[in-house]
């Protein structure tokens, strides 16, 4: 109870301090409490002053050369993964935030299982099997977190019975759901792929069918970066880091149904059924090696139409886990020698710096699934406008969007947007004509957005995971890559954007006005059903007031 007391006091001091400073003008914010009060924060330090692993600056000129690819298709970076794994020797580290094994709700022209998770984690059980180190860490929310206990000891008894060592696949789970609920707002949203300490892919792609192209219902348009050298190191040490955290969980054996009284029958046989969906997900099938081949040999072609170029500058940034139920409090060190964002958050402040580089002569270009902005964003915003700094931004439409919620707040914001200057575009909900994929249900599919790109004028961009939002602002672990220098990189990125935005977005004018490419008029809110429709309007008010949350 004291400790209570002393934590609300604490809060308490920190907020009436900080009413003595004045908040810059700037659009009305709905941010938590503490964190809208406390913005915007003054890091003490800049990232070239920060260490690895989180943060690394790897320059050509330095001798430390990186080559860099990016992968647009869902096709390409699916066969990009699965062929950096069949070349893995000693070790794979994956972390996602998104695992998935099952659909919730498979179409009848669908199987029951995310077949693009299947896929990989059979992948890995057979390099487990032939000796190399796989090591598997999952995000634990309780919203997403579907490869538990019981998908890990499958996994782990497949190895064994292949004839492998079950210790080579080893799985954790990060904020894991079954603790006390004090970290579940503070997940890792990272994503992470690296092969024997030399490559590595991040970007924006969970393992689900709908981030490679596959899935029957709805897909996203998403980015990923592949790299190879010197700045691969830092990313496996940051994983390192989020392995071996405070608030990451062992997966532990999976149990056979207990025959208790205390449970009935019906409880016994959905445990029971479970542990068989497990071991299930193991069996390699043939309908699941024609559609592994089906990619490859589509991913293989489109992988070879982009290109690989050295980095002159790359940045690799990462969040720190976090440790500490009170260090997210102490957000701005008035009261804690190292604050919350001082001590974690390092992706919002090299986007900020970045950002802050341009002037009138450059342009930013954002590509997020979500854009919803807070006290600090909004005030950069302004900045920049004020600064006649071109801006575009892509997202997503309510009719393409997976959150309507974000919809809601995006709707009511954009005018604004636009009143300053801003060219604000949304997914159409349609996929772009010709987009290649596997299956022609899935051309037929609802599309959106997934990718996290920041284009900073004509030779620096960001791919990464960190979405324009409160959540990877302030609550979750975000990672990205930055690359500065290449031209060449710079304008694969810009032109996969605007490729998009000719093939797939309306420009829009106001919450209920847009066009086309070809200057016709188009539906802002891409295609909605009347039920996405109602549903915006129903949880407007709520979205105001928890905007904090998202």
């Amino acid at each position: 109870m004291r400790r209570q007391f002393f934590v609300l006091t604490l809060l308490a001091a920190q907020v009436a301090w900080a009413g003595f400073e004045a908040e810059p003008a700037i659009r009305k914010a709905y941010d938590h409490i503490v964190f809208k009060y406390l913005t915007p924060y003054r890091y003490q330090k800049k990232i070239a002053d920060l260490t690895e692993p989180f943060v690394a600056i790897h320059e050509e000129s330095d001798g430390k050369r990186n080559e860099m690819r990016l992968l647009h298709h869902g096709a390409a970076a699916m066969y990009k993964r699965l062929e950096m794994m069949d070349r893995a020797r000693t070790s794979i580290e994956m972390e996602y935030f998104i695992y998935s094994p099952n659909k919730r709700k498979p179409k009848p022209t669908e199987v029951e299982y995310e077949v693009a998770t299947k896929i990989i984690n059979n992948k890995l059980i057979e390099k487990a099997i032939q000796g190399v180190k796989v090591r598997l860490l999952v995000d634990g929310s309780v919203t997403v977190w579907q490869f538990n206990d019981d998908y890990a000891s499958a996994s782990k008894e497949a190895v064994r019975r292949g004839g492998g060592d079950p210790k080579n696949f080893q799985v954790r789970y990060y904020n894991v759901g079954r603790m006390t609920g004090k970290y579940s707002q503070f997940r890792s949203h990272r994503k992470l792929l690296v092969i024997d300490d030399q490559e590595a892919v991040t970007g924006g792609r969970n393992i689900e069918d709908k981030y490679f192209d596959l899935d029957h219902q709805y897909n996203f348009l998403d980015r990923d970066i592949w790299v190879r050298g010197s700045v691969v190191a830092p990313m496996r040490a940051s994983f390192d880091a989020f392995w071996n955290a405070g608030v990451t969980w062992e997966s532990r054996e999976a149990k056979p149904p207990r025959l208790l009284t205390a449970l009935s029958k019906k409880s016994r046989e959905k445990r029971a059924a479970r542990l068989r969906a497990a071991a299930g997900f193991t069996v390699y099938t043939d309908h699941d090696r024609a559609i592994e081949a089906r990619i490859r040999e589509l991913g293989e072609r489109l992988y070879g139409a982009s290109e690989a170029h050295a980095c002159p500058k790359a940045v690799f940034v990462s969040d720190r886990p976090l440790d500490s139920v009170l260090a997210r409090w102490c957000i701005n060190g008035k009261f804690c020698r190292n604050g919350y964002k001082e001590s974690y958050r390092f992706v919002e402040r090299a986007l900020g710096e970045y950002i802050s580089r341009l002037t009138s002569e450059d342009e930013l270009v954002v590509d997020s699934p979500y854009f919803m902005l807070n006290t600090r964003s909004g005030s950069l915003l302004k900045r920049l406008s004020g600064d006649k700094v071109k801006m575009t931004v892509f997202t997503n439409s309510l009719g393409s969007t997976d959150a309507v919620y974000v919809s809601s707040a995006w709707y009511h914001e954009v005018h604004e947007l636009v009143r300053v200057g801003v060219k604000a575009y949304v997914h159409g909900s349609k996929a772009e004509p010709g987009y290649p994929t596997i299956d022609e249900s899935v051309s037929r599919a609802r599309w959106g957005t997934h990718s996290k790109t920041l284009v900073f004028g004509d030779d620096a961009f960001f791919v990464g995971t960190y979405n324009i939002d409160n959540r990877s602002s302030f609550y979750n672990a975000e990672m990205g890559l930055i690359c500065e220098g290449s031209k060449a990189l710079a304008a694969d990125v810009r032109e996969n954007i605007l490729s998009r935005l000719r093939n797939s977005a309306y420009r829009v004018e106001s919450a209920d006005a847009a066009i086309g490419a070809d200057g016709r008029r188009g539906d802002a809110l891409g295609g909605a059903s009347e039920k996405q429709r109602k549903l915006m309007d129903a949880i407007r008010v709520p979205v105001e007031m928890l905007q904090f949350l998202m």
